[in-house]
């Protein structure tokens, strides 16, 4: 619909969702934006990037927060999560580079060295960043031999994964992009104690750290470890954060305020767009070729800053082992 806007009759109103961070999902939603009436970003991190991308955008974005269903039965579970005696922590990222599994191996690795009771699953892709170049099959490799206490799940139905996030006690998000991540709704729709990186994204907007989570610098492998098995030592003492992080998702995030939300901005008469143009066939063609270029931007910048430099520290990581 982005590539069509400057065709469409212009009594039609165009609204745009932009899904991800940094990527072509999150720029398509802008693109032609001169031609669109409204921009939803689903963070206020994704607007910024999108207003500082498309200059024209700016006026036309409206942040609306993404959301999944309540969950049934969430009041039992987060009653059997404070009870739990052997936590488990859910890494729902996989092996994507924008979800910084570089820096969950360095996590695990230290979890293996200690004699504390866990269960850790990540969940998801199990091949690293630049498989075909590596020498080496799956992340797991890294971690050595086995630990009863980490899981590596691989690809498993959603209906699975949903279950085992479900059920976790903390919920391990260092993600350094992210639109809005539907696995962390999930877990806070149940009550979970979220560890989040400091990366401006959507993870760190929802968090009041020490309250519904905690937000960590992601240079601090340490400081990730050390709050993991704090709250292991001392489960009772992070009673109140399950609670928080349920009542943070209900009054924020629930499928409710987001729907009062939607119907706001869609049942509003607001149209902001430039007259639209006749289609032609020279016109319609070199709206194309900008959309295969900026295709292509994204796809450079994507490796340059995100994927050779995740392989190449995952590689790494595998020749220390």
């Amino acid at each position: 619909m982005a590539i069509l806007a400057p065709y469409i009759a212009d009594r039609t109103r165009i609204i745009t969702i932009s899904h991800s961070l940094g990527t072509l999902d999150c720029d398509i939603a802008a693109y032609n934006c001169k031609y669109l009436d409204t921009i939803i970003c689903l963070s206020v991190s994704c607007k910024k990037y999108l207003a500082r991308r498309f200059s024209y955008a700016s006026k036309k974005i409206a942040v609306i927060f993404n959301s999944v269903r309540d969950y049934d039965n969430a009041v039992d579970l987060r009653r059997r999560k404070k009870e739990s005696h052997i936590l488990s922590i859910v890494f729902a990222g996989g092996s994507a580079p924008s979800k910084s599994p570089e820096l969950v191996i360095d996590i695990l690795q230290k979890l293996k060295e200690t004699t504390f009771d866990f269960k850790f699953y990540w969940l998801g892709n199990i091949t690293p960043p630049l498989k075909k170049i590596q020498p080496f099959r799956n992340v797991a490799d890294i971690i050595g031999s086995k630990d009863s206490r980490i899981i590596f799940t691989g690809r498993i139905p959603r209906q699975e994964a949903t279950r085992i996030i479900a059920e976790c006690d903390i919920f391990l998000a260092p993600s350094k992009r992210e639109g809005f991540p539907m696995a962390l709704l999930e877990a806070m729709r149940v009550g979970c104690i979220p560890l989040v990186s400091d990366f401006d994204i959507a993870n760190k907007e929802v968090i009041t750290n020490g309250m519904t989570g905690f937000i960590i610098p992601h240079t601090e492998i340490s400081s990730f470890v050390e709050r993991i098995l704090d709250i292991i030592h001392n489960h009772e003492q992070y009673a109140a954060i399950y609670d928080a992080s349920a009542k943070y998702f209900q009054d924020f995030l629930s499928m409710n305020v987001w729907r009062k939300r939607m119907n706001a901005l869609v049942n509003s008469t607001t149209t902001q767009h430039k007259k639209r143009i006749k289609l032609s066939r020279g016109n319609f063609y070199f709206n194309i070729i900008k959309f295969m270029l900026l295709d292509i931007e994204n796809l450079i910048e994507n490796y340059i800053g995100e994927i050779i430099p995740s392989a190449y520290k995952i590689y790494r990581q595998y020749r220390r082992r």
